[in-house]
């Protein structure tokens, strides 16, 4: 994964702090910014022009936007937020995180959460203070990391000063902080290395009242052994937090005349504690591998481990290798055994390979069936099955048993007549939400924003695209509403399904793969959009019934709406039920 941090303006240096953090765990990772920060930081991030910085974000696999994105990802038109086309383009089919820690959040929020979060894998915030925010999704929480090496413990007393030195005292609460006359204000702005000298001559360090959270300069303070007051609002998500907490001219003022109790030894004790606190919490190291671990599991790359495309003939491998051209996802083709071919039951059996028994239902048990789907399942169950059946079945199976063999903890299964650049959305009307189209090029990257829905579902198998139908035996078409019975929505974008057809998109986990391998379908070959949905289904009588004995554990839901479509059988020339039945092997 190589990463790229970018900034406009690098505040406080953090852009460059988080590249370093994440450098020290191994990653490779660099930050740039477009503007030199006036602080003069020893090392800060390296300046670049705005096509340079464009480049760096074309080779970069995830790319974390600092400091909300103002003037990269967002600017205004006609006094409206608008997101910059040109740079979502760029991003398109990358990781995009945006953090979050100042003034452009606060004051935009509402349009930052409607126009831009849509189009971010991750929304990283760095205190509490910006923290769940109206509409904000995707959200993490995560206080800003500190290279504690820079600065050491100041051992030496000072007669307990108290020290306050705002860059922005309208920001700061220094109204409230100047009510005190133990308190040294000192308003200069200096450079970094002075102003780490000026803190250094202190006790104890307030950074600031009443904005919710603490800044940068708390860690900086901390970090030389400096008791540090500031605001800190909710809960802290590192354990004990080392800061003494002062939101408004009452805490402040009681936490300061506590101090002026403590004897030297304690003022001494609750100095070393604030030291260790801020090496044991906010160290590169913790916060990289903290942060990592999102990146991970959010990481386009990991919508699955590895792709795997069913095809049979070249051309069609090479049109679908056209729609995979900046595919984030590895993949490999899997070329499936050709059921048009005359010889191929002969094929089958040479290579060990056996139909399923007692596939045709027998009259007797259709008339022990539901009513529901003896008008439709006849024109299927009582034909047999055809050499193309078994061979695409058998091509899927080529596929799960590459994808365990791979040991990927999450595949992705295609066809390759599968569209990988059209998208649908959810349309309301009067009879319902209904599947509808939009012109859009990020298929890909709504896969990725639609997974969300699923972290909190335990799922084997997600169908990307289907075939859903309702009890009488109709289709599922796009303009029918979402809720049927074969498709029981647990959330906004989310189904459990209770069967569908088609196999043309779907994902699979590792436990799911090794359902699908359980029941050694090589040896018990049919239709695989018949096999799946019988380890599945159980409450609706959908499935065929000669499959009841199969293992059924496997949990299966759908995206809603269906992200993958499907071409149209006239262009793909999919012919798979129009080739000659298999009668028997002998």
């Amino acid at each position: 994964m190589k990463v790229v941090v970018c900034s406009v303006n690098d505040w406080a240096n953090l852009g460059y702090t988080v590249g370093k953090a994440f450098r020290s765990i191994g990653l490779d990772c660099e930050s740039y910014t477009l503007f030199k920060h006036p602080f003069s930081y020893k090392e800060s991030s390296q300046r670049l022009y705005i096509e340079e910085l464009k480049d760096k974000i074309r080779e970069a696999d995830t790319v974390i936007v600092m400091h909300s994105g103002e003037k990269l990802l967002w600017d205004y038109e006609d006094d409206k937020l608008i997101a910059i086309k040109e740079m979502f383009d760029i991003l398109h089919g990358k990781q995009l995180i945006i953090h979050h820690g100042g003034t452009a959040y606060t004051k935009y929020y509402e349009s930052i959460n409607n126009i831009i979060h849509p189009r971010c894998d991750l929304v990283w915030v760095q205190n509490n203070s910006f923290a769940n925010k109206k509409g904000t999704r995707r959200e993490v929480l995560c206080y800003p990391p500190f290279d504690v090496g820079e600065l050491s413990f100041d051992d030496v007393y000072h007669n307990m000063k108290i020290l306050h030195t705002p860059s922005n005292p309208e920001k700061k609460g220094t109204n409230i902080i100047q009510t005190r006359d133990d308190i040294t204000i000192d308003l200069e702005i200096l450079h970094y290395d002075e102003n780490i000298e000026r803190i250094k001559g202190c006790d104890v360090y307030i950074d600031q009242i009443g904005t919710g959270a603490f800044g940068m300069v708390s860690l900086e303070a901390a970090s030389m052994g400096k008791i540090v007051i500031s605001s800190l609002e909710g809960d802290y998500p590192h354990g004990k937090c080392g800061i003494l907490v002062a939101n408004n001219k009452k805490e402040l003022d009681e936490t300061i005349d506590w101090l002026h109790t403590l004897p030297q030894n304690e003022l001494h004790d609750l100095k070393r504690k604030t030291y260790d606190w801020v090496n044991n919490t906010h160290n590169l190291q913790i916060f990289a591998n903290d942060m990592y671990k999102y990146l991970k599991k959010r990481s386009k790359a990991m919508i699955a481990d590895k792709a795997y495309i069913l095809y049979l003939e070249e051309d069609k491998k090479k049109r679908m290798e056209q729609r995979l051209e900046g595919f984030p996802i590895p993949y490999e083709f899997i070329r499936g055994p050709d059921g048009r071919k005359e010889d191929f039951a002969d094929w089958l059996k040479d290579n060990d390979y056996e139909l399923m028994k007692d596939y045709i239902v027998s009259e007797k048990e259709y008339e022990e069936m539901d009513d529901r789907i003896n008008s439709h399942m006849d024109n299927w169950w009582s034909k047999g099955i055809t050499t193309g059946e078994a061979g695409c079945g058998l091509g899927h199976w080529y596929m799960w048993k590459k994808a365990q063999e791979d040991k990927v903890d999450r595949a992705l299964f295609l066809e390759d007549d599968s569209l990988l650049n059209g998208s649908m959305t959810l349309k309301n009307t009067e009879n319902g939400p209904i599947v509808d189209y939009f012109d859009d090029d990020m298929q890909l990257l709504n896969i990725v924003k639609s997974l969300e829905y699923t972290e909190d579902i335990d799922w084997d198998l997600m169908y990307l695209g289907f075939d859903g139908r309702w009890p009488d035996g109709k289709w599922w078409v796009r303009d029918t509403p979402l809720e049927t019975p074969c498709m029981e929505m647990v959330s906004d974008h989310v189904a459990k399904v209770n069967f569908a057809y088609n196999l043309h998109a779907y994902l699979v986990t590792r436990a799911g793969v090794d359902i699908l391998m359980s029941n050694k379908f090589e040896k018990n070959l049919c239709v695989a959009d018949e096999y799946i949905p019988a380890l599945y289904q159980d409450e609706y009588n959908y499935a065929h019934p000669n499959m009841k004995h199969l293992n059924k554990q496997l949990k299966a839901y759908a995206l809603i709406p269906m992200l993958i479509e499907q071409e149209d059988k006239s262009v793909s020339n999919s012919l798979t039920m129009y080739t000659p039945l298999i009668e028997s092997f002998k």
